[in-house]
């Protein structure tokens, strides 16, 4: 089996897959981590159909890029997951991370987000990846805020889905802390829905218009 790791960008993906990851090993999956950029080769592709064809084989992806165009060829053999987050959301946890990465001199993508256009044009391209996952692949949505508020139930439920195993209680409690315990990771709650309360009527406007079609697939609870 083949799982893919989806995530638009500041949706706890990160931490999703790396617990996800946890709870595959101590169910015996021991999953093989490949990079995304060997994955989304078209030169790779006869390589991963191959060693797909073990029936106790399972590899990991974690991506926040478009679906390859012959991903139809290892369709039977994909689950993916899939984080969202409102993107209004999003857009105010990129504007405090690109300022973070200037003040450390951090050479990532968020340092040249300055401010809400800047974050709306990557998450642009973040909605339109999704969309190609969700089409073309059996996806499970996980939202942010099952992930931040709902955390035990959430990843009990995306496990089993990809594996038919359920783990047990003290596993996921011990997969999430050992994952926030690491050196240098950080994952931060936050607080849910943020844009109620810090970003104005017009720029709120601005996302719903201009993410239409995010908020048309009806992903998000609240």
């Amino acid at each position: 089996m083949l799982i893919v790791s989806f995530g638009l960008h500041k949706s706890a993906s990160t931490y999703t897959f790396l617990v996800l990851r946890k709870l595959l090993q101590n169910l015996g999956a021991d999953p093989e981590v490949i990079d995304d950029d060997l994955f989304l080769k078209r030169d790779n592709s006869d390589q991963i159909w191959t060693r797909l064809q073990n029936p106790d084989s399972c590899f990991l992806v974690k991506t926040h890029r478009r679906a390859p165009h012959f991903l139809q060829e290892l369709k039977h053999s994909i689950k993916s997951i899939a984080n969202i987050r409102d993107p209004r959301d999003i857009a105010l946890s990129m504007i405090d991370a690109g300022k973070d990465s200037r003040e450390k001199k951090l050479d990532d993508s968020m340092r040249e987000v300055y401010g809400i256009h800047d974050a709306a044009n990557l998450i642009r391209l973040d909605v339109n990846a999704l969309k190609t996952w969700i089409g073309n692949t059996d996806t499970r949505i996980l939202p942010f805020q099952d992930i931040c508020f709902n955390s035990k139930s959430t990843f009990f439920k995306a496990t089993q889905w990809l594996l038919g195993q359920s783990p047990t209680k003290d596993a996921i409690e011990e997969a999430m802390q050992s994952i926030k315990d690491e050196k240098n990771f950080r994952f931060n709650v936050g607080i849910q829905c943020r844009y109620k309360s810090e970003m104005s009527d017009r720029h709120s406007a601005y996302f719903l218009d201009r993410f239409s079609d995010f908020y048309l697939m009806n992903l998000l609870l609240d």
